[in-house]
């Protein structure tokens, strides 16, 4: 149903005809370059650009109150949008060209002609088959010009066929067939027609020869777009009853569609040949058929915006026939009234959008001052408990100094280690609580281990990855950093260079540390207050250590803890 060069012609002939009576009176010459501008962007196919300009003439057309201008402009307009897919843009514009159309006036009875035409095709499009129809019979009413009735015929049976009237369709089929014997490209069209709807209805037809009579028309005068359709119908025709010959005229129509350059046909030509290829040669072509498919998709939304950009706003001009525009008016306020409703729906979903992008905001916002706050609470219940243990331990231990005639040095120095653990065990709280707000545990492990690291002693950790930790209870983890920790100070005391390697491996029901130091030999290892808090710590989670202490390779600790 597409328009195409040939509706210009009938066009430019209708303005350049004599005399007529408008609706608006040309009082003055009017510049024609914008028009003729037009004319060679839509013969490049630059339909947006053509659109542009045709706006432009329109404008010019209406200070210089030329009505056939005018009409004919928006006529263009609106035969672009139908080609483009806005098929209610294109009612729309069709109906306000009928404001500067005189129905009166016998010379401008075929540009309404091809106005109601394209009304009729937008209106199909839209599924509105009965109304399409309608409007179909308007358009034969005011035809004058042959060709161009022979035309709406054409799209009128194609709809009484969509409709299943087959009967119908034919008769008209059979009228342009008998009236058109020559071998010319409509010919081959209404031949095709005539052929694909003969063949529903009547068993004994063999279309065969009228459709390759078609298709070979076609073909001697290089029409690209008629050899997609024979093409089309002939694999129809085969597909129930040869299904080689379905695929081969399949991938004829596909080849077809290459050379219009057109994403539709070609997808459709895909969709064709996707159906009838065995499964094993379709899979290419499914995945070459998504693509196409989301490329025409986005295609068809980028030709929406391009020409929304450039709708014009509404002309407010006194028309001499009441009756007529009161009908107009009214199809133009229904199609704006579903503009508006889809515009209600546009701004409710961008209302959404902001609603949660501001309720998510403001989660992330509660979510961070709940932390800082969190954080707050433990400092507060840091300084407590650290006043509680230092403070009050130092002042009994002072107390007992000054009272105590016979001083126990090993009792002293106990009771101030004590305090020093349970110091360093608040640390060790505060600390976890803080990072386990910010860190992943792996994250803890290594600032830990890489706090001891100094000149003196390097430190290289090996297999602390976010994997190893996952699915460990908090109460292992914590114990895991107070052993890490104890070995680590245990390290710091020795004092002399050296380098420590600390290896972590999960097995299924087993976690494994190895913790090599490779300076002097530590002796006593086993005295120290801090290795036996740990070996403690190590049975109470079922685990067990092995020391491992040799004068040349200095220190091996191998500590397995089983994952319940």
């Amino acid at each position: 149903m597409k328009i195409g060069a040939f509706f210009f012609l009938l066009l430019l002939s209708v303005v350049s005809c004599g005399d007529q009576e408008s609706v608006l009176v040309k009082t003055d010459s009017v510049d024609e370059s914008m028009y003729r501008e037009a004319i060679r962007f839509l013969d490049k196919g630059k339909l947006d650009s053509a659109f542009v300009f045709f706006d432009r003439a329109k404008d010019l057309y209406l200070e210089a109150r030329d009505s056939s201008g005018i009409s004919l402009c928006l006529i263009q307009m609106a035969i672009t949008l139908t080609d483009v897919g806005d098929y209610l843009g294109a009612q729309e514009l069709s109906y306000q060209a009928f404001k500067y159309l005189n129905i009166e006036d016998s010379t401008q009875h075929n540009l309404i002609s091809i106005n109601y035409n394209n009304i009729g095709n937008a209106t199909a499009q839209l599924d509105d088959f009965d109304e399409a129809l309608r409007v179909y019979d308007q358009s034969i009413r005011f035809a004058t010009n042959t060709s161009h009735k022979e035309l709406v015929l054409n799209n009128k049976a194609v709809v009484l066929f969509d409709l299943r009237r087959f009967e119908e369709a034919l008769k008209i089929y059979e009228k342009l067939i008998v009236e058109k014997r020559t071998d010319d490209l409509s010919y081959a069209r209404a031949l095709t027609n005539y052929a694909k709807t003969r063949w529903r209805i009547d068993t004994y037809y063999d279309p065969l020869p009228d459709l390759w009579m078609a298709k070979d028309i076609r073909k001697q005068l290089q029409d690209v777009w008629g050899q997609n359709s024979s093409y089309t119908h002939l694999t129809e025709y085969y597909e129930d009853r040869n299904i080689d010959s379905a695929i081969y005229y399949a991938r004829k129509r596909f080849d077809m569609a290459n050379q219009l350059n057109s994403s539709e046909d070609l997808m459709n030509a895909f969709t064709m040949l996707v159906r009838l290829e065995p499964s094993d040669s379709s899979k290419g072509l499914i995945d070459s058929f998504k693509l196409l498919q989301d490329s025409v998709h986005s295609s068809r939304l980028l030709s929406k915006n391009q020409f929304a950009s450039v709708r014009y706003e509404a002309e407010k001009n006194k028309v001499e026939h009441t009756e007529l525009k009161n009908s107009l008016s009214e199809k133009i306020q229904k199609i704006n009234l579903q503009r508006v409703w889809a515009s209600i729906g546009g701004i409710c979903i961008l209302l959404f959008v902001v609603l949660g992008y501001v309720r998510s905001k403001q989660r992330k916002e509660r979510m961070k001052n709940e932390a800082a706050e969190r954080i707050k609470v433990n400092q507060l219940r840091t300084s407590r408990k650290v006043h509680d243990v230092v403070a009050n331990g130092l002042y009994r231990v002072m107390s007992e100094i000054t009272h105590i005639e016979t001083l126990d040095k090993d009792d002293v120095l106990d009771k101030i280690e004590d305090m020093y653990n349970r110091s360093r065990d608040i640390s060790y709280e505060a600390e976890t609580d803080d990072e386990s707000e910010l860190l992943s545990f792996d994250q803890v492990i290594s600032r830990l281990l890489k706090s001891f690291s100094s000149i003196k002693h390097k430190v290289f950790i090996v297999g602390n990855d976010a994997s190893v930790w996952e699915g460990l209870s908090a109460v292992l983890k914590e114990e895991i950093h107070r052993i890490l920790l104890e070995l680590m100070l245990t390290m710091r005391k020795d004092g002399r260079e050296a380098t420590v390697l600390v290896r972590f491996v999960r097995e299924a029901q087993c976690f494994s540390i190895t913790y090599k130091y490779n300076g002097s030999r530590m002796k006593g290892i086993h005295d120290g207050n801090g290795i036996r808090n740990t070996e403690t710590r190590i049975q109470r989670i079922g685990g067990k250590i092995i020391f491992e202490n040799k004068e040349a390779d200095g220190l091996r600790i191998d500590i397995q803890i089983p994952i319940i």
